[in-house]
């Protein structure tokens, strides 16, 4: 009887228990922060309603009120937890608008033959893929007439514009591109894009992103106008968020990191196109500092020193083969042309060039014909590799390679002479007094333009063919960096009250020679932001000089002669605002040019509308 009696006990427990037992996140969400029992009852449970009473139970200190209600909340659904500190509405908005935009792409695609469609795929980290072993026979079979479906189906990217307009973005992107193409084989990117988007041999979709966000400043699509007169392409500010999307995620794994160091160096110039100096600068520093430790500073772009237990090896392989040994180069090299324009402002070089042993790239038609010729047998360590040009090495690319570095040298010269200097420099003095200033003159002045081989030499990189005129602008920026190099050694020491200054002519004629070169370009029709944007800033710097010159011009009373150069600047603002059209720094720095002028303009005596006023 008694053994009766505590079988039923023990069932009534266990049913009690089992009647308030609470699945995992059922109780309330105060509750389980608290870490207390809930009774999970609606719509407030005990506990809650308890902590309430309580809490209205004292009147409310003064500017305060009490609540209307217990803060006593539940998940949406009973045991579905929500992701801490996230508003259930605000998700719901965030999907709904996803999906909008995925229809609204499905929608945009125009059908394309089966033969634009990738083939079915296998597997790939870098795409964001749908699988098709999770769509139904069903599903597989009503998607078969939809190319855009197809597409979804086959791991495309969809991130990405389809394979046509892509193609298009790539086309564009070599034709007009002044600075990122150098750096690809051409032809190994176009056969790589005829494979499956999933095969490891397809391009890595950061560099995709990267070319797309470059060539839509030539086929812009939704454009936004900032209040200081710029224009943001939202197409390609989505492309390059992407692509900063991958660069953090091999920061964080350390995968692909060649493919995103060639992406980055696209985002780099994108940045530079748009005169965001603060992302130029960052990512400068970020190229620099990751090709170190791969050993692209080193001779062939790969080291076997470091292989014992007291040095760090290199993380990347010997090159493979010539193709792969001139890109690592090109990227290389690239960067390091990039650090040294991103320095302009007076600032310390990321890679010192007595730790730069690479060798010069080999010429473009050879990179591209994939020609196994040997290295190019000049570096920087090489004497006189500023006025020697080997006829089989030498291109507009290599030369340009060979201006930026001189300008380089230039704002080494600056930075170093006044590190430790307690005084500034005064305008006036004698600057061939200073140590190395005679040698470094001489040849940004007169020995790099002078050794220029024939074919190279007062051709301002516009030639005459018969399709016309077509535009090198490599070589065109080779005819004036030195100029602007120049115009920064000597601007330092500029006196135009001193007839005697050496500074002064240097700096002017350098500053026409840049005018000159912009007339005779635009004399051409051709477009000027097809030009490299560093034109942009080395017509800022003629500018300077000319803002210089007008207010002496002022002083001294020299009024045919101030109206000739603020004729000349009006053309430099001119040049920038039509460079502006599809690259901010155009814009950017007409405004800083502009801003200069009207220091000079006389409040007392304004210009005339004939006479070009600062608009």
């Amino acid at each position: 009887m008694k053994a009766t009696e505590d079988e039923n006990r023990s069932t009534r427990v266990r049913e009690t228990m089992s009647r308030h037992a609470l699945r995992r996140n059922q109780a309330c969400r105060s509750c389980r922060k608290k870490k207390l029992k809930c009774d999970a009852q609606r719509p407030h449970c005990g506990n809650c309603l308890k902590q309430y009473q309580v809490l209205t139970s004292v009147p409310a200190p003064v500017g305060y009120a009490h609540p209307a209600e217990p803060q006593c909340s539940y998940d949406l659904v009973d045991g579905l937890a929500l992701a801490p500190d996230t508003d259930p509405a605000h998700k719901i908005k965030q999907l709904e608008t996803q999906i909008a935009l995925l229809k609204n792409k499905l929608h945009e695609r125009k059908p394309s033959s089966p033969a634009s469609v990738p083939p079915p795929p296998a597997d790939d980290s870098d795409n964001e893929t749908v699988s098709p072993s999770h769509t139904s026979p069903s599903s597989g079979s009503q998607s078969s007439n939809d190319p855009a479906m197809e597409l979804l189906f086959s791991g495309w990217n969809m991130d990405l514009p389809e394979p046509t307009r892509l193609s298009h973005y790539i086309d564009t992107f070599f034709k007009y591109d002044p600075c990122g193409a150098r750096i690809f084989h051409r032809p190994a990117l176009l056969a790589s894009l005829q494979l499956s988007c999933t095969d490891p041999g397809f391009p890595h979709s950061a560099i995709l992103h990267a070319i797309c966000a470059t060539a839509s400043r030539w086929a812009p699509h939704n454009i936004s106008t900032l209040p200081d007169g710029t224009k943001r392409d939202l197409f390609a500010e989505f492309h390059a968020t992407k692509t900063r999307y991958y660069l953090d995620k091999t920061m964080a794994t350390g995968e692909d990191i060649f493919p995103i160091i060639q992406a980055c160096i696209l985002l780099c110039w994108y940045f530079f196109n748009e005169g965001r100096w603060v992302e130029v600068w960052i990512f400068a520093g970020f190229l620099t500092r990751v090709g170190i430790p791969l050993r692209l500073n080193y001779p062939g772009t790969f080291t076997t020193h470091g292989h014992d237990d007291h040095t760090p090896v290199s993380y990347l392989a010997p090159p493979g083969d010539f193709q792969e040994l001139e890109s690592r180069r090109r990227a290389w090299w690239m960067a390091i042309v990039f650090d040294r324009l991103a320095s302009l402002g007076g600032w310390v070089h990321a890679v010192d060039e007595r730790d730069l042993g690479t060798e010069l790239p080999v010429r473009h038609t050879d990179f591209e014909s994939n020609f196994n010729i040997p290295s190019n047998p000049q570096d920087l360590a090489t004497p006189n590799v500023f006025i020697t040009h080997l006829p089989q090495y030498t291109d507009s690319f290599i030369l340009f390679i060979k201006a930026v570095m001189l300008f380089g040298r230039v704002t080494d010269y600056n930075v170093r002479g006044g590190l430790r200097s307690t005084t500034t420099p005064r305008k006036g003095r004698d600057p061939f007094s200073l140590p190395g200033f005679k040698e470094l003159d001489k040849l940004v002045c007169y020995d790099f333009l002078e050794s220029l081989p024939f074919g190279w030499k007062n051709r301002n990189g516009v030639v005459d063919t018969p399709d016309g005129f077509q535009l090198d602008s490599d070589l065109y920026m080779v005819q004036i960096i030195p100029h602007a190099a120049t115009i920064i050694l000597h601007n330092p020491f500029l006196d135009f009250v001193d007839p005697h200054c050496a500074s002064t002519p240097r700096c002017v004629n350098s500053a026409r020679t840049i005018l000159d070169a912009y007339h005779t370009y635009s004399a051409t029709g051709l477009d000027a932001a097809r030009l490299h944007p560093f034109a942009v800033i080395c017509w800022y710097l003629a500018g300077v000089v000319l803002v210089q010159h007008c207010k002496h011009l002022i002083v001294v009373g020299e009024e045919q002669k101030r109206l000739a150069v603020w004729a000349d600047l009006n053309t430099l603002r001119d040049a920038m605002l039509a460079y502006g059209e599809r690259s901010a720094i155009g814009t950017r720095q007409e405004n800083l040019l502009r801003a200069l002028m009207r220091e000079v303009e006389d409040p007392e005596r304004p210009l005339t509308p004939t006479e070009g006023p600062v608009q």
